[in-house]
């Protein structure tokens, strides 16, 4: 059963589509299972993630999002809020 492309044109039948998923779906699983392989490439960024794992050095993006003490500064915000003068409008 045809259904309408972006275009409005009746052109992508339902094999096609659930074969372009399946081509997609299978080019993310293999990007996953070698960037998880722990292969490193050769040159300079190789050199860097492999001096990187030596040292135990996390450089994931999600270290600079740990925040010390988070729960202490969501409490005082919260107490700061709590305290704040109501405008009146």
């Amino acid at each position: 059963m045809p259904v309408p492309d972006y275009m409005g044109n009746d052109s992508i039948d339902l094999k096609t589509r659930l074969t372009r998923f399946a081509v997609g779906l299978l080019i993310v699983a293999g990007m996953a299972c070698f960037f998880a392989s722990g292969y490193t490439p050769p040159g300079i960024c190789g050199e860097v993630l492999r001096h990187n794992q030596q040292a135990d050095i996390d450089a994931s993006p999600f270290f600079y999002g740990d925040v010390e003490n988070m729960l202490e500064i969501i409490e005082s915000a919260e107490q700061w809020t709590a305290n704040a003068p109501v405008s009146a409008q």
